[in-house]
């Protein structure tokens, strides 16, 4: 299974959108709750792959902040990926929970974010490999007063059937230059496996996460809201990127993707992402690209 691409807040885009808020109204600034929901669907399809023909996914989201201090996140999708030679395909469930708090701290000159964030796979893998995968992942983040210098780290353990076990640290850190209207941020992910046979052969990836997102004035013509170029260098395996989960057996390479999302109004807001990941199975001596199509629609309260 590839991951599913999932909408929600994460620590790092919480910190993101204190940035882009300095181009945004304040009139909701005195309302105690803000509510996100949305649906969203994404289609991949693999090219040159010896096995699997595409994938597409459904699923709904929501996402409710008290004071811009605490929130909670819920994301439930459907997933069903095809393949080649008759074989059945794989439907797939995920249930995604995480949680979060804000701390205001004067002697540190700025904030800290708290975030807990579980994940629940279930799907019909006939080998049953890749169900039943339970994830836990605490962040640790940093935003300074001046909102133009964030940095953190995220943990995860993913946790397979027959006692398989990945292990994660992805630190992370951003800036905001350009009057604060352009955002570059790094992240690295460092994996460990309990299992090299189960991860074709590695006992370890490591990868490299670069993207820069661009923040359009008020006054613009057209509705877009921000623009995000992202970059993936090295290799990772089974990892866990915010909300999504490559319970994937395969090694993921060098990926691109561009993601553009629109403010229609005060309420609703439409995203649209495209990309190109590319994967290699050496126990088939497979290379293959994945190049995929997401969306997602959402209002807000």
């Amino acid at each position: 299974m590839r991951r599913i691409r999932l909408k929600l807040i994460t620590p790092l885009q919480s910190i993101i959108a204190c940035v882009a808020m300095t181009h945004l109204s304040s009139a909701k600034a005195t309302e105690k709750w803000d509510l996100n929901m949305g649906l969203q669907s994404s289609y991949s399809d693999y090219a040159a792959s010896t096995l699997r023909k595409n994938r597409y996914s459904n699923g709904l989201f929501v996402n409710i902040d008290y004071l811009n201090k605490t929130g909670f996140s819920l994301i439930y999708n459907q997933s069903k990926i095809k393949y080649k030679f008759n074989i059945d395909p794989i439907k797939q469930k995920s249930l995604f929970a995480s949680t979060r708090y804000l701390f205001r701290s004067d002697g540190l000159e700025g904030n800290v974010h708290l975030s807990l964030d579980g994940h629940k796979i279930t799907n019909n893998d006939p080998n049953k490999a890749f169900d039943h995968v339970n994830v836990i992942s605490p962040h640790l983040n940093y935003v300074n007063n001046a909102k133009d210098l964030a940095f953190g780290i995220t943990y995860a353990r993913s946790n397979y059937p027959q006692n398989f076990v990945i292990k994660q640290w992805t630190p992370n850190v951003g800036i905001a230059f350009n009057q604060q209207q352009d955002w570059l941020a790094l992240k690295g992910y460092f994996i460990a496996s309990s299992d090299s046979q189960k991860t074709q052969g590695k006992a370890s990836t490591k990868a490299l996460d670069l993207s820069i997102t661009h923040y359009f004035q008020a006054q613009r013509l057209l509705p877009i809201s921000n623009l995000k170029l992202a970059v993936l260098l090295g290799q990772r395996i089974y990892a866990v990127e915010d909300a999504s989960v490559y319970n994937l057996a395969d090694v993921q390479h060098e990926s691109v993707s561009l993601t553009s999302e629109f403010q229609i109004n005060h309420h609703f807001s439409f995203s649209v992402a495209s990309g190109v990941e590319k994967y290699e199975n050496r126990d088939l001596n497979d290379q293959y690209t994945s190049t995929y199509l997401y969306a997602n629609l959402s209002v807000s309260f």
